[in-house]
């Protein structure tokens, strides 16, 4: 267990940074003397934040006095609580945090020239509860992925974010690409992050604008 304590000047944010370096639960908790809000992001998505760009988090999106979350997290790597102060007064914060373990869900399944039921299980099941445009949207594109023929694609994490978009996302050695499905078309989009040398890249966009063949053979050159 970590204990930490901050004061949060008025309009910004607090980033208590943790590296993972193998797959768990992260469990917090959040005390402060005035209202902040909390939630959880990897370093692309923090990066976006800061920027003012759009952004995927995981915990609840919470405002209030005391915060108490536990998220298993999809991927290893540097993960950040941000602790924002949206008023115009100091607060006192304080947290404290612990991981747990769990063994990792996804391993390479080799050769893959169409999508299966093992690759996609998780998805199958959670993209149910998508609306029915969103649903054949989603169900179109991974199709698309997979007729691609990547020897190396990996099974995709799946998972709820708190905006209730249904995120899948492949998680490959310094690089990601990503999906989030909303029942609104427009808050539907793709996100694909490459921090190898040479290749640095952050790149986000609607659904519609989502090449499949230009960014996942980017991934894999």
């Amino acid at each position: 267990m970590s204990k930490f304590n901050a004061t949060i000047a008025p309009g910004h944010t607090l980033e208590v940074p943790y590296l993972i370096g193998v797959l768990g639960t992260l469990t917090y908790f959040i005390t402060s003397d005035g209202p902040v809000d909390s939630f959880l992001v990897d370093l692309s998505n923090k990066v976006a934040y800061f920027a003012g760009q759009s952004f995927v988090y995981l915990g609840e999106f919470k405002s209030g006095l005391t915060h108490f979350h536990q998220v298993q997290l999809p991927h290893v790597g540097e993960w950040f609580v941000l602790i924002r102060n949206s008023t115009n007064q100091f607060f006192h914060a304080q947290w404290e945090a612990s991981f747990t373990t769990f063994p990792y869900p996804y391993t390479p399944t080799g050769s893959i020239k169409v999508r299966t039921p093992n690759q996609l299980s998780k998805f199958a099941q959670e993209s149910k509860k998508l609306a029915p445009s969103s649903l054949r949207d989603a169900e179109s594109i991974i199709d698309n992925i997979y007729s691609l023929g990547i020897n190396a694609l990996t099974s995709p994490a799946c998972f709820w974010s708190d905006d209730g978009s249904l995120v899948v996302e492949w998680i490959l050695e310094e690089r990601r690409i990503g999906l989030f499905f909303a029942d609104n078309a427009e808050d539907s989009g793709w996100f694909y992050t490459d921090h190898r040398p040479g290749k640095m890249t952050n790149q986000r966009g609607q659904l519609g604008s989502f090449d499949a063949k230009r960014l996942v053979g980017s991934a894999f050159e």
